[in-house]
């Protein structure tokens, strides 16, 4: 009976707010949308022969990073062989650091970081394609240089000659 009672009044309490004031909302008008797209912003760079292309953007404290070192005739026995380089990259170490070391490292430094295969066929000519190895990596802007300095490790250090690698590399 008590409860019957407490609904009735929460029902009448209700009642009275029956008509919303939605002007304390805020409102979205066909008008506020831009009619047309910001376009955006690259910038073409070159250092030392290097193509650079710079995107800047908001992101809040975070540098997202792409290299793409393009490859051009690669004969096609060392094609097969682009997803085993780039896994041992990836799993090798160097000489003096081990990739467990190098694993931690990315996870303290970094928000992640990866080397593969790229490849992007020509719009002009379908029977065209650019190919190549594509290094990414997203850090806080302060851990940037770390982020550089792991890439360079692994681009320039990766230890294939161990007495490890031929097993590693069978195992991949």
């Amino acid at each position: 009976k008590q409860f019957e009672e407490r609904e009735l009044e929460l029902l009448v309490e209700q009642g009275k707010s029956n008509t919303e004031d939605l002007s304390c909302l805020p409102t979205v008008h066909v008008k506020d949308i831009p009619r047309s797209k910001e376009p955006v912003v690259v910038r073409d760079d070159s250092n030392n022969g290097v193509k650079t292309q710079w995107h800047e953007a908001p992101t809040n404290g975070l540098t997202y990073f792409r290299a793409v070192n393009t490859i051009e005739n690669l004969p096609d026995e060392l094609r097969e062989l682009i997803p085993l380089f780039t896994d041992s990259i990836m799993r090798l170490g160097t000489k003096d650091t081990s990739m467990e070391q190098l694993e931690d490292l990315m996870k303290l430094k970094t928000g992640g970081m990866s080397v593969g295969y790229h490849s992007t066929p020509s719009p002009t000519d379908f029977q065209h394609a650019t190919e190549g190895f594509i290094f990414a990596g997203m850090a806080l802007d302060r851990n940037v240089p770390a982020m550089f300095d792991l890439l360079r490790k692994l681009i320039q250090e990766t230890d294939f000659d161990s007495p490890e690698a031929g097993q590693r590399i069978r195992q991949l």
